[in-house]
Order: structure tokens, then sequence, then C-alpha cells
């Protein structure tokens, strides 16, 4: 399967060693029910990335809800970092996973973004 483009369009590094603002980083499981199958879960990030594709050229626009654009007229401060590894059923190691990797992104500081997935990456992702 081909990844999606990333968020917005957004690189996944800054140039000349500058530090993000804010991070977005996917995941596809967080803890599954025993004997459920969540397979489709893992497909949410790639798809919440390719419908953000024809709102990319839009960033630098005005935005009405921040009263100016999204980086406030600056270059582009968020990067798209990917997404994790999770695993259906390894629901002790995605939860881990995902709660390390929401502590690394705010020890830059940055602010951690997380899409796709099922409910339960809410729980490890606000323990970070």
């Amino acid at each position: 399967m081909t990844p999606s483009p990333p968020f917005l369009g957004f690189p996944d590094r800054l140039a000349d060693g500058h530090m993000p603002r804010a991070v977005i980083f996917g995941a596809g499981h967080g803890s599954t029910y025993p004997g459920k199958d969540s397979r489709g879960h893992a497909l949410a990030a790639d798809a919440i990335r390719a419908a953000s594709q024809d709102d990319a050229t839009f960033v630098g626009h005005w935005d009405f809800d921040l009263g100016g654009p999204l980086f406030d007229g600056k270059p582009v401060s968020c990067i798209d970092a990917g997404d994790i590894l999770t695993t259906m059923h390894d629901n002790a190691g995605n939860r881990v996973r995902i709660e390390a990797k929401t502590c690394e992104i705010l020890a830059l500081p940055a602010v951690p973004i997380l899409i796709g997935g099922d409910c339960s990456m809410t729980i490890p992702f606000l323990a970070g």
C-alpha cells in the first residue's frame, strides 16, 4: 500500500534545523477488544491525511477562526512525523508506544497532535 501524502502537505522535518511548534503523528491501534478485528482502524490516519490534501493549498490563507493565517504569515512550523508502529491486540505495547511518542514530542517542546485509530488511543495520548 502506498502511504498517503503528509497531512496538509506538511514536511517531515523543518529546514535549517528549526524545531516544530506542533507535530502530527498517526497510530492505527490502541486497545482492541478481545476477539474483535480492528484492522480498519489502521487505515484512519492515512484517510485523514488524504482528505487534508484538498485544503493543503489554503494553509497560508486567512483563517476566520484564528483571525489570520494559520502560521501568522511565517514559515510552516508543524511537521507530520508519520505513523508509529501499532499492532492489533498488542494493547499494552500500543499504549506504551503512543505515550512514549507523545512524551518525545512534548520534550521538544512541541504540541503533539494524534490522528487515526480508535477512541482507545486517547488515554495513552493524554497520559504522555
